[in-house]
């Protein structure tokens, strides 16, 4: 009996090869697809991720002339203003265990952490600040190269080390008297040196220090610029003093604690003080070009409730009357009415705006018509005795010289560059951005 064989495969018909050769296209087709689609998604996902975490730090949050704010500068200095304001917080904290017997001292700690948690807790004024500080450091930086002034590498590393009260030449003599203010925190190392960066006393190699950005324990952020560092009766501490692996390893440790809290490497931080320095120096040479004398006004005047009656005291003194005389009658400001109603000389802007009016403007020797007070309760008749450049007064010379950075740095914000930009422009975009961490929750 024959064995059967199977039969042979039939070849592939055209039809079947057809069909073979189209389905092998579509898996093609979706193959490319699919990896079309993984490009597109990755793309995206990496452009994302490249805008978050490349561009978008990068973009300006404000403009000083060509020079711009980023936003990443913003966002860290925010960070350590927050890390400035909790480590001033915990300190008042430690120093009301020396004062916790003392109702007066306890009810001051308190009011200063308010102050603090009132800060912390409104962010948007917190980030504003800060923008406000870091356009106040680019006008200066400006106008500190403009002028020639200059801040060198030791000159920095300098006030950086005394920030950690490490003076490797020597301890700085105390300038100031030594008070007992049982209402103040305890003194950090060197409260004259840097308003940015302001060490706690560090008293061993060993031990860390605490950046704060005020000199002193009141906490305060006023808008703008960046505040002038001025001495107080408190004395310079003498610390332990270092060795030099002692501070390197003080400033190994904290600088660590700052970069982990706020964002700001070695090289920021170094920036901040030689900022300040610049800051320092600025505000030097701007108190150096105050002028020793202004324009001031030395009037008398007779001050009444009334206009009726200061009506009829202007036509007396019109017709003759004796100022002195009639000012000790009839006026009401009793430091000047018995001294014949003399003002003395005075700046624009220290006496009631009404009387700025006519001091300024008025001829002298000529009797004005009564002037309703803005500040005082009644009627002026006023007579400029004489008027021109007058030698300002210490107090007065003091508060000039301590207010001309600032002024400066307020006149730069309504400055137009030659193309018609002004020259400081703070954009709206922060907002979203401003950091609420670290707090005082915060471990």
């Amino acid at each position: 009996m024959s064995k059967s064989r199977s039969a042979p495969a039939a070849p592939p018909t055209r039809k079947h090869l057809a069909r073979a050769a189209r389905e092998q296209r579509q898996r093609r087709y979706i193959l490319i697809a699919t990896l079309v689609v993984a490009v597109v998604v990755v793309g995206v996902i990496g452009f994302g991720v490249f805008q978050l975490n490349v561009l978008r730090p990068r973009e300006a949050v404000a403009r000083v002339g060509d020079q711009s704010v980023t936003r990443a500068q913003f966002v860290n200095l925010t960070r350590y203003e927050r890390f400035q304001l909790v480590n001033q917080y915990n300190r008042i904290t430690q120093a009301m265990q020396f004062f916790q017997n003392d109702p007066s001292s306890s009810s001051y700690f308190q009011q200063q952490q308010q102050q603090i948690q009132s800060q912390l807790s409104d962010p948007t004024t917190l980030g504003r600040n800060v923008i406000d500080q870091l356009v106040d450091d680019l006008l200066i930086r400006a106008e500190a190269a403009r002028r020639g002034i200059k801040v060198s590498a030791a000159e920095v590393q300098t006030a950086y080390q005394a920030v950690y009260g490490y003076y490797p030449n020597g301890t700085p003599t105390p300038t100031t008297t030594p008070t007992t203010a049982p209402t103040e925190l305890p003194p950090t190392v060197n409260p004259t040196v840097i308003a940015y960066l302001t060490a706690a006393p560090t008293l061993t190699p060993t031990a860390t220090f605490t950046p704060t950005v005020a000199p002193t324990a009141t906490a305060t952020n006023t808008p703008g610029p960046s505040p002038t560092p001025t001495a107080t009766d408190t004395p310079t501490l003498t610390p332990t003093p270092y060795t030099t692996q002692g501070f390197a390893g003080a400033v190994s440790t904290e600088e660590g604690v700052v970069q982990k809290q706020s964002g700001l490497t070695d090289a920021d931080l170094h920036h901040l003080v030689e900022t300040q320095l610049y800051h320092d120096k600025l505000d030097a040479a701007l108190q150096a070009e105050v002028p020793l004398t202004a324009t001031e006004a030395h009037a008398r005047h007779i001050l009444v409730p009334s206009l009726i009656v200061a009506q009829n005291i202007v036509s007396q003194l019109r017709a003759g009357g004796d100022f002195v005389t009639l000012a000790a009658k009839f006026s009401t400001d009793s430091a000047t009415a018995t001294t014949g109603g003399d003002l003395g000389w005075f700046a624009k802007g220290e006496l009631d705006p009404a009387i700025d009016s006519v001091a300024f403007t008025q001829t002298v020797g000529v009797y004005s018509d009564p002037i309703q007070g803005q500040s005082d309760t009644g009627y002026h008749i006023i007579q400029v005795i004489e008027r021109g450049p007058h030698p300002l007064s210490a107090a007065a010379l003091a508060t000039a010289r301590q207010g001309a950075l600032q002024k400066w740095l307020d006149a730069q914000r309504s400055v137009n560059m030659p193309d018609g930009r002004a020259l400081v422009q703070i954009y709206d975009n922060w907002q979203t951005d401003v950091p609420t961490q670290p707090d005082i929750t915060t471990p």
